[in-house]
């Protein structure tokens, strides 16, 4: 019996029955895996086509075939393909997906699914937001389709759901240019900084202030950034928004003092009337 250490460094991927690829503009099923070779079906016609490893490696190293993860859609295949370059979109999509993909990943990590139960999910939340400082944490409801989400587009890229990649969670509109009103995370972090500093004082600044502030802030911020990557300006009810998400009794006791915040918010006490003084 020999010892020797064997030198076949060629991959065997990992892929199941319930797996196929795409090869020569078909999609081609996993039949079945015999040693080294792998049998794949047309589905259409029955032709069979067997490869061995190294052969299917060549071909995905090649750009002539690649594995089709069960439950990927046509859309998740077209938006895999997309974002095999993540330099021709702007910084604040991608700096969006990293968001969800915190969240998303830490989901996986811990082995949960978009069906987890409300409070698994809340404890991630919590986590996730303290360390990648989000001063808006998101609700459970988009945390599970971001989860969803993420492991559909692995699929659609040929990936396992455990190879979540940032890629996998930029937001779909990254793609249509700037077309849409939405905050994205890097502005987000600004308005709330702005409130924090300007708003949330007993100067009581009114909103329309705040709203000044904050696209002072970011025309600032893009005399720094590419004319091709500048931070969208935030209308009125992006920022109101930000506001509104911050506790009432927290943002009264700043703005008004804790004296005015306990008369709104603190407990109700029985007071006995008061005899009326001679």
């Amino acid at each position: 019996m020999s010892n020797a250490i064997s030198t076949d460094l060629t991959p065997q991927f990992n892929i199941t029955t319930e797996d196929g690829i795409k090869f020569h503009g078909k999609y081609w099923s996993m039949s079945r895996r015999r040693g080294g070779n792998v049998d794949f079906i047309d589905p259409r016609s029955g032709e069979l086509l067997i490869v061995t490893d190294e052969e299917l490696a060549g071909l995905i190293g090649s750009s002539q075939a690649r594995i089709v993860r069960a439950g990927a859609t046509e859309k998740d295949e077209k938006f895999a393909a997309a974002t095999m370059d993540l330099s021709v979109l702007r910084s604040a999509d991608i700096e969006d997906g990293r968001r969800m993909f915190s969240y998303a990943d830490e989901i996986r990590r811990r082995g949960l699914t978009f069906r987890a139960a409300e409070a698994d999910v809340k404890e991630v939340i919590n986590e996730v937001a303290k360390k990648i400082a989000d001063p808006q944490p998101p609700k459970v409801y988009l945390v599970k389709r971001w989860a969803k989400r993420g492991v559909g587009r692995a699929a659609g890229a040929g990936r396992a759901e455990d190879e979540l990649m940032v890629a996998d969670l930029v937001p779909m509109h990254g793609f249509k240019g700037n077309r849409t009103s939405r905050v994205c995370f890097e502005v987000s972090k600004i308005i709330h900084e702005r409130i924090d500093k300007v708003f949330l004082t007993r100067e009581c600044r009114s909103v329309d202030t705040l709203v000044s502030m904050c696209r002072d802030k970011i025309r600032k911020f893009n005399e720094n950034r590419d004319a091709t990557d500048q931070l969208k300006l935030p209308g009125r009810k992006a920022v109101q928004a930000a506001i509104d998400s911050i506790d009432l009794n927290e943002l009264t006791t700043l703005r008004m003092g804790a004296d005015r915040a306990y008369d709104k918010f603190g407990p109700v006490e029985y007071r006995a009337p008061q005899t009326p003084s001679r």
